[in-house]
Order: structure tokens, then sequence, then C-alpha cells
């Protein structure tokens, strides 16, 4: 297994871990913030997706930053 799978494979399960909790709870629940200085759960959840972009373009498909959803979506 190539450390590309790994990481693809970590990055499919943490998606499908996030879908999950999300069909599975209230949408009231992407509000709820630990504290009023902390980030929401939507919040956390839209930096998890930025991170799954940027390591599926630049570090699975081998392309650059412009590839990014992020970036080439405006």
């Amino acid at each position: 297994m190539t450390k590309k799978t790994v990481l693809y494979e970590l990055l499919d399960d943490n998606e499908r871990r996030i879908r999950q909790m999300l069909d599975e709870d209230e949408h009231d629940v992407l509000y709820w913030s630990p504290d009023q200085a902390g980030n929401s759960v939507a919040v956390t959840i839209w930096h998890v997706a930025r991170v799954h972009d940027i390591f599926l373009i630049q570090h699975i498909h081998g392309k650059s930053a412009e590839a990014e959803i992020w970036i080439a979506s405006g």
C-alpha cells in the first residue's frame, strides 16, 4: 500500500464520518460552539474540508494550489 493510498483512505474515512454525523444530528449542532471565542462546528467542518481539498489536489493528484477547489472555483 502506497503513502498516497493510505492518505486517500484516511481522508475518505474522515469525510464519511462527517457526513454520517451531519445526517444523524439536527442541523442546529452546526451552530454550536464550545465557548464564545471558539469556532462553531460548521466552521470547523469548513477547515477540515479545506485540508481535504489541499491534500487531495496537491499531495494525491500532484497538482498545484491553483487546482484546489477553493481557488479554482473562486
